[in-house]
């Protein structure tokens, strides 16, 4: 098919992928809040590509049904769940041994778990400025952390990324917390790349997509229901 583009080459076919399947065969990759949504499709890639999958998360429920879904995936390693709420450190230690026992310690690890309330931002509770706050920035930093901490123990190399938002930086309608909290979490990512060489730190920023409302979101008249998170 001739390129309508002139001077670039063809996009590739419907369906390609940019990596070949066995490309993470070896290792083990860890991903927050990956029972559901964006996190269950970021491991089922992981699993596609040959991966170990760990995926953590505050439901048991949806992790074993995640765990079943990833391991049907051609090509996919081994796959296991963690329940873990990340805004515990303690929490955290326990998932990151559980990896380890599993499949060994884990080379990447994926910040993809946050909670995200679009609304006003007079109407936002304060249990819910907290929950964005709190699981989003905290755990992400306590996650980041202890994935350093034993890198930096073992002389081992790694790879963090996290899954941000663009409106980090141009804001929106009823996204004051999540803006806060997205530009808090840059500073230390900024600062752990500086000191600590063996020890990748990018970051992805997908789109806004709606799912389910869940928890203490529902029933709010200021919220939309649409979050991001495990």
């Amino acid at each position: 098919m001739e390129n309508p583009l002139r001077g670039l080459p063809a996009p590739p076919p419907l369906g390609a992928a940019a990596l070949p399947p066995g490309t993470y065969t070896g290792r083990v990759v860890l991903v927050t809040g990956g029972g559901t949504g964006l996190g269950k499709a970021i491991a089922a890639e992981f699993a596609r590509l040959g991966a170990d999958v760990v995926i953590a998360g505050r439901r048991a429920v949806q992790l074993d049904a995640a765990c079943g879904e990833l391991a049907a995936v051609a090509g996919a390693g081994r796959v296991a769940a963690a329940v873990c709420d990340i805004r515990d450190p303690e929490r955290v230690s326990d998932v990151f041994d559980a990896a380890e026992a599993a499949f060994g310690p884990p080379d990447v690890l994926v910040n993809n778990a946050a909670a995200n309330f679009p609304c006003p931002a007079e109407d936002l509770s304060p249990n819910a400025w907290r929950a964005v706050v709190d699981i989003t920035l905290t755990g992400t930093w306590f996650m980041t952390r202890e994935f350093a901490r034993r890198h930096l123990a073992a002389g081992t190399p790694g790879s963090i990324v996290n899954i941000g938002a663009s409106y980090a930086w141009t804001g929106g309608p009823g996204l004051r917390p999540q803006r806060r909290r997205q530009g808090r979490c840059e500073e230390p990512r900024g600062d752990a790349g500086r000191r600590v060489g063996s020890v990748r730190h990018p970051d992805q920023r997908p789109g806004p997509r709606a799912v389910p409302a869940r928890g203490h979101d529902r029933g709010h008249p200021g919220r939309t229901g649409r979050r991001r998170s495990g």
